[in-house]
């Protein structure tokens, strides 16, 4: 577990030290959009790491929690909702189904709705998340842990008109 702590630290470290090393060149624009969005999906994947240790009675909740905080601070309105008992989810699998989420905090410019809905016998768990972000998607979207399949996690991502409404669902059910 420390091992792959240390990892992530290492990981999360390198993608922050090449931001800031665009910046302090010049060769990154601060107030591009795209900068910023990076900046933020990589402040909420720190979060979101710091909140994995945390004893906290829904780790998942907490962990989305983090990563919603990131895109509050910029002024945008989140609406946390559940349903359902959350299960025991493993770690991994908590990084998976937040990871996409947070690509969608990350864009959102006003207004995100986050939605756990969760059964408890079989374990299942969705997170949907609804904002009026990006919509264009590929600069934004993740290409690792929250990819699809990834620990048995499935990612739908939909958009309504170009630079309107994007949503994405992440699903995982214990096999």
């Amino acid at each position: 577990m420390h091992a792959d702590r240390q990892r992530r630290y290492r990981g999360i470290g390198q993608a922050v030290r090449q931001l800031l090393a665009g910046l302090a060149t010049a060769e990154l624009d601060p107030a591009e959009a795209r900068v910023q969005q990076r900046c933020a999906v990589e402040a909420s994947r720190l979060r979101r790491l710091i909140a994995e240790h945390y004893d906290a009675p829904s780790p998942l909740l907490h962990e989305l929690r983090a990563c919603a905080d990131v895109a509050e601070r910029r002024g945008v309105a989140v609406t946390l909702e559940t349903a359902g008992i959350l299960p025991r989810i493993p770690v991994q699998v908590r990084r998976a189904l937040t990871e996409a989420p947070i690509h969608v905090l990350a864009t959102a410019r006003t207004q995100v709705r986050v939605t756990v809905v969760s059964v408890a016998d079989p374990p299942e768990v969705e997170v949907n998340v609804a904002a009026d972000a990006e919509a264009d998607g590929a600069s934004t979207r993740p290409t690792g842990g929250g990819a699809d399949g990834a620990h048995g996690v499935e990612v739908t991502w939909s958009s309504e008109g170009e630079g309107k409404d994007r949503w994405v669902r992440t699903h995982w059910r214990d096999r």
